[in-house]
């Protein structure tokens, strides 16, 4: 597989409380179209992240996306399979918010905003988010886990769009 150029510029988790708090900035090798396009589209999120191995996402009448999807993280011989359900807004070409729906995940609450700027033929994304499991992380390295998990996923997301795969058609939502 080809080295990836994505420039993680930061990447930091940290615990508060019971929340883990993540936020990133990295920048992509691709044009911001393709990046957005990926990204939102939600019905094929494990062309992106190979954690993914469940996606799929339905209009709301309010005009958000549910985006329901089920994860498989491992830890050296433990797995665990996760699932997350989100009512996702899309604000433009640039931003994208999801906020967790804590009854039908194994997240108490949770949001993420995602934010996309275009530079031309690569594209700088901002991540944010604050989650709270309901599965149990072991404290000392909790956050450790997480960090490793989201550079991973960044690495893996680059190096496909960097590729040149491209989502089909237009983002969810737009």
């Amino acid at each position: 597989m080809a080295s990836s150029a994505a420039v993680i510029e930061s990447l930091t988790v940290a615990k508060d409380g019971s929340d883990y708090v993540a936020e990133a900035r990295f920048v992509i090798d691709a044009p911001h179209d393709t990046v957005f396009g990926a990204f939102t589209a939600f019905d094929r999120l494990s062309d992106l992240n190979p954690a993914v191995i469940e996606s799929r996402a339905e209009m709301l009448a309010n005009g958000s996306v549910r985006v329901t999807t089920r994860l498989k993280e491992c830890l050296a011989f433990f797995c665990r399979s996760v699932a997350v359900v989100e009512d996702v807004s899309i604000d433009g070409l640039n931003v994208v918010q999801a906020i967790m729906v804590p009854e039908l995940s194994d997240f108490a609450r949770g949001h993420t905003t995602w934010r996309f700027a275009d530079l031309g033929r690569r594209t700088r994304v901002h991540y944010k988010s604050r989650v709270t499991p309901r599965f149990w992380l072991p404290a000392m390295i909790g956050s450790r886990v997480v960090r490793n998990a989201l550079q991973r996923q960044i690495r893996t997301a680059s190096e496909h769009l960097e590729s040149g795969a491209e989502a089909s058609g237009k983002p969810i939502g737009t």
